[in-house]
């Protein structure tokens, strides 16, 4: 199981690639803690965001089951599921 979720529009860089002008490169990374908690954290030019509060840079924000990720301007909602 993968420890780090790369998210952005570099499909050589990211494990999750999306295509949409306002995505960075590398836009995001999920992070799982060792406490089994995961965690994401905004890279972008562009922003991420949970539950539609902007994700403060240079900072993790932990992520639930639950939740919902938006990044950058795409119009693409991801919603968190299972056992988070």
């Amino acid at each position: 199981a993968k420890s780090r979720v790369l998210v952005g529009r570099a499909a050589d860089a990211v494990d999750v690639a999306l295509a949409h002008p306002s995505i960075s490169r590398v836009h995001a990374v999920l992070q799982l803690s060792v406490e089994g908690k995961w965690y994401v954290g905004d890279c972008s030019a562009h922003g991420t965001w949970l539950n539609k509060a902007a994700c403060p840079k240079g900072k993790y924000v932990e992520v639930r089951a639950g939740d919902v990720l938006a990044f950058g301007g795409s119009s693409r909602l991801f919603a968190v599921k299972g056992r988070v």
